[in-house]
């Protein structure tokens, strides 16, 4: 298995608190990692497990040496609350339980305490790309450093950046060869039993394949339902979509980025709908029928969405843990920026994702973000007027510095 960014996380919550909650899709190595931090587990997923739940023995669940891993919690949303109990009756009851799931849909009646300060929540991604390869610039050395110098950084192969577009980044593949096999039972069976278990209405599994391709197609973007409902050519109407939406949200199917939201007193308005992006490019393009590099190379408008979708969701899995925001910029006057990293102080980075730029190109996106930045900053209080830097991020080429601003290959970038 893989190095993760997370796990600095987990062992840091694991000393604050008294049950760590690991959530996020599925086969994203949540139960590898429960079991890598805990010294005991019980799987709820098990059916003679579940079968001894209904006669509530509840010491087989629960008893057993600490940090203590309970896995797909979800099944029995009841122990929740008998873990804040144990959590608050237990003098040292720092890292007591390790929690994970693959929905945030559980019976809500059955859990009647918050967790508030017992329990510490941390969502998990599938591998960004720096976990399974070797990367060179470190960006939390390049947040600190000023002069970081990129003149001896040594360059990967931007080639691994188009297999894992194609392969996906799960944790257990074991031969990349078999990604599209993966795809496509992953796809049918969250379909079929993950989103049917939580659609409460006549389900359709065509047309929840419907609108998760229509979603695919319009990736990256600020998705009306309405382009949904006519995309997909069926007879749905707007809260059906919703509950279909709904249900992909919680089973992290797909994510929203949000825009920077500033109060604008000016002719800018702004464009406030969030982007959505599919939580691994490899599920997208598999649903637009996109399984090999030779593919991808011939249609750049799609390599160019899909390669925003991963450096957006390797970027988002650096701000979940580096206490940071991930948002973007855009208002009705066409002025846009692709990701704004906010750093708590105040700090930010505005970057621009590109599939490759020549230095010509580099500058004049640099001034076109000036502009915009210098927008940004006369109508936003609680930031720095200025930048740390300025990024380019892109899926080819060398890395280099103008004028204090970064040019850097994503294949090269170190987001541990």
């Amino acid at each position: 298995m893989y190095n993760r960014i997370i796990e600095k996380k987990i062992k840091r919550y694991l000393s604050i608190f008294g049950c760590v909650l690991l959530y996020g899709p599925k086969y994203s190595g949540k139960t590898y990692l429960g079991k890598k931090y805990s010294k005991s587990q019980y799987f709820l997923a098990n059916e003679n497990n579940n079968n001894l739940l209904k006669i509530y023995r509840e010491k087989e669940i629960l008893n057993g040496e600490y940090p203590r891993l309970i896995d797909e919690w979800q099944v029995v949303p009841e122990i929740w609350d008998k873990i804040r109990h144990i959590i608050d009756m237990t003098n040292d009851n720092r890292g007591l339980y390790i929690l994970t799931g693959s929905s945030i849909l559980y019976n809500k009646d059955k859990v009647f305490h918050s967790g508030a300060g017992r329990f510490g929540r941390i969502k998990l991604d599938t591998l960004a790309f720096c976990e399974k390869h070797k990367c060179f610039i470190n960006f939390n050395n390049l947040l600190n450093n000023d002069n970081y110098d990129l003149s001896e950084i040594k360059l990967n192969n931007s080639n691994n950046i188009l297999d894992f577009l194609i392969s996906g980044g799960w944790p257990n593949l074991k031969k990349e060869d078999y990604f599209n096999d993966l795809s496509n039972q992953y796809i049918d069976s969250i379909l079929s039993m993950n989103v049917k278990e939580h659609i409460n209405l006549n389900y359709d599994g065509s047309i929840s394949k419907k609108i998760l391709t229509s979603i695919a197609r319009l990736n990256t973007t600020q998705i009306k339902k309405s382009k949904i409902l006519s995309d997909i050519n069926e007879v749905l109407d707007i809260k059906t979509l919703d509950k279909y939406l709904n249900v992909y949200d919680s089973i992290f199917l797909i994510f929203d980025i949000h825009h920077w939201e500033i109060n604008f007193r000016s002719k800018y308005k702004i464009i406030s709908s969030p982007k959505t992006y599919l939580f691994d490019p490899s599920i997208g393009l598999n649903l637009l029928g996109i399984n090999s590099k030779e593919q991808l190379l011939s249609d750049l408008n799609t390599y160019g969405i899909y390669f925003e979708n991963l450096v957006i969701k390797d970027l988002k899995v650096f701000c979940e843990n580096n206490n940071a925001e991930l948002y973007f910029y855009r208002d009705n006057k066409g002025n846009e920026i692709d990701a704004i990293i906010h750093i708590p102080n105040g700090k930010w980075i505005p970057i621009e994702i590109k599939l490759g730029v020549s230095y010509e190109d580099a500058e004049s996106i640099f001034k076109r973000m000036d502009y915009i930045c210098s927008i940004v900053t006369s109508k936003q209080s609680n930031i720095s007027n200025k930048p740390l830097f300025k990024l380019i991020i892109t899926s080819a080429g060398y890395n280099y510095k103008i004028n204090g601003d970064y040019v850097i290959n994503f294949a090269d970038l170190d987001l541990f």
